[in-house]
C-alpha cells in the first residue's frame, strides 16, 4: 500500500481518537463539577445551620448579659438616696426603671425562647454535619479519581495531537490542508456518534462509499485502485482510499 495511503489511515486513527478523547475530557470535567456542586451545596447547608446555631447562642449570651447590666442598673437607681430630690428628677428616675424593669422581661422571654430552640437546631446542625461528612468521604474519592482520569485523558489527548501535526506534515501540503478541512466539518459527526471514521476504505470488490453509501461509478473505482493517495467521493466528498486489506478498527 501506497505510504500516503498508510499515513491516511493512521491520521484517520489517531483523529477520531482524539475526538473521542476530547469527549471524554469534556464528561469528566463534567462529573468533576457537578460533584464540586453537589458538596458545595451540601457545605453551603451546614454553613447556614452554624450560621443560624452560632446567631442563637450569641444572641442568648447577648441578653444574659443585658439582664445583668440592666439589673445593675435598677440597683444603683435604688440604692440612690431620695432626699432632696426634686418631683422632675424622682418622676425620671422611675421612668428609668421601669425601662430597665421592661427591657429585663424582654430579655428573659428571648432567653427562654432561645433556651427553648437551640438544642433543637443544635440536634439538626449535628444531623446536617454528619450527612455532609457520610457525602464528603465518598464524593471526595471520586472526585479523585476522576481528576486523575482527566489528567491522564488530557496527555493522551495532547499526545495524539501532536502525532497528528507529525503525521499531517508528511503529506503534501495540499492534501494536508484538504485533510484538515474534512476533519473540521465532519468532527461534530464523530462527537456525536454518529459517524465512527473520516475515511471511506475501499477494497476489491466495494462499489460504493462507505459514509454516503453512494454508489461509485466503475471507472472511479479503477482510478482509486491505481492512486498513489485518495479521490474525493463524487457524491459526499469524503476521502476515499483503496485498502485491499482492509484494518480492523480495535
Amino acid at each position: 500500500m501506497n505510504p500516503e495511503v498508510n499515513t491516511l489511515l493512521e491520521l484517520d486513527r489517531l483523529e477520531v481518537s482524539r475526538l473521542n478523547l476530547e469527549c471524554a475530557q469534556a464528561s469528566l470535567s463534567s462529573k468533576i463539577s457537578e460533584k464540586q456542586s453537589i458538596l458545595a451545596s451540601a457545605l453551603a447547608d451546614l454553613t447556614d445551620k452554624k450560621n443560624i446555631v452560632e446567631a442563637s447562642e450569641n444572641a442568648l449570651y447577648a441578653f444574659s448579659g443585658r439582664v445583668i447590666m440592666d439589673t445593675g442598673r435598677i440597683n444603683r437607681l435604688q440604692s440612690l438616696s431620695l432626699e432632696n430630690v426634686s418631683q422632675k428628677e424622682y418622676e425620671t428616675m422611675q421612668a428609668e426603671l421601669l425601662t430597665y424593669q421592661e427591657r429585663i422581661r424582654h430579655s428573659r422571654e428571648e432567653q427562654s425562647r432561645l433556651r427553648r430552640t437551640l438544642p433543637s437546631i443544635r440536634a439538626e446542625l449535628e444531623l446536617i454535619r454528619a450527612d455532609f461528612d457520610r457525602l464528603e468521604e465518598t464524593l471526595l474519592p471520586e472526585m479523585e479519581t476522576l481528576k486523575n482520569e482527566l489528567a491522564e485523558c488530557i496527555v493522551k489527548m495532547n499526545q495524539t495531537a501532536n502525532d497528528i501535526v507529525t503525521l499531517r506534515d508528511q503529506l503534501p501540503v495540499a492534501d494536508a490542508s484538504a485533510w484538515a478541512l474534512w476533519v473540521q466539518s465532519r468532527a461534530a459527526l464523530i462527537r456525536k456518534g454518529d459517524q465512527t471514521t473520516f475515511l471511506s476504505q475501499i477494497s476489491q470488490g466495494d462499489d460504493s462509499c462507505k459514509l454516503c453509501f453512494g454508489n461509485l461509478p466503475k471507472q472511479f473505482l479503477v482510478d482509486l485502485s491505481h492512486c498513489n493517495s485518495y479521490l474525493e467521493c463524487p457524491n459526499c466528498g469524503c476521502f476515499l482510499v483503496f485498502n485491499p486489506k482492509k484494518v480492523v478498527r480495535k
